[in-house]
């Protein structure tokens, strides 16, 4: 069984339709309450969910499987507003358990952006101590004008991006590299209120992906 769907094409999706493309799955990872997105204009998805941290992850995880190298971008217009830290951002997973591998991107409603991962099953989540091209985080606060993020993967190497205007790309920290992440990961979308319990919406536009 082609659990990955290897011979299927990824698809880029502008998010400007009346309902959501069946090419996508969405997925509750250890949330609360059950999330959901609706497709209009944008996509506006609704979270709960604690936080994408330690070795337990709580988030609404829209998502596409694909296998191999990619280059994923996202307009994120704008992430809930129940913490400093509710985010929402790109996602690459190994699985849809709560402490699975992973590697991604957050926009924070006003903490700025960060890279994230988890080199292994049951790790930790890892971040940079230091934000390359950003600065602080909170120099980068989304409200209210949208931002994009990207991510890269080229064989095992890793690396994430953040845009404030869609056209010049900083990179944040190094590139990782990540043995232990399969050729074939969950490719998408994710949110979290960061308030186990209390949910928050985030809309997004424009992802594409070569």
């Amino acid at each position: 069984i082609d659990l990955f769907q290897t011979s299927r094409p990824f698809y880029s999706d502008a998010f400007n339709n009346a309902s959501l493309a069946g090419f996508w799955t969405g997925a509750d990872i250890s949330m609360a309450l059950p999330g959901s997105e609706v497709e209009g204009t944008s996509l506006v998805m609704t979270a709960d969910g604690a936080d994408v941290y330690g070795t337990a992850d709580e988030i609404r995880f829209l998502y596409q499987n694909y296998c191999g190298d990619i280059n994923v971008t996202l307009k994120v217009n704008y992430v809930p507003d129940n913490h400093i830290y509710s985010k929402g951002g790109l996602m690459l997973r190994k699985s849809l358990a709560t402490d699975s591998a992973v590697f991604g991107i957050t926009a924070t409603n006003s903490d700025g952006f960060e890279m994230i991962w988890r080199a292994n099953d049951g790790d930790s989540i890892t971040w940079p101590t230091t934000l390359i091209g950003a600065g602080t985080w909170n120099n980068n606060p989304l409200s209210p004008a949208p931002a994009w993020v990207r991510l890269q993967r080229v064989a095992n190497n890793f690396s994430a991006y953040y845009s404030n205007d869609g056209s010049t790309w900083n990179q944040i920290d190094a590139t990782k590299s990540l043995p232990l992440l399969p050729s074939c990961l969950m490719v998408g979308i994710f949110t979290v209120s960061h308030v186990s319990g209390t949910q928050g919406t985030a809309s997004y536009s424009d992802f594409t992906c070569n």
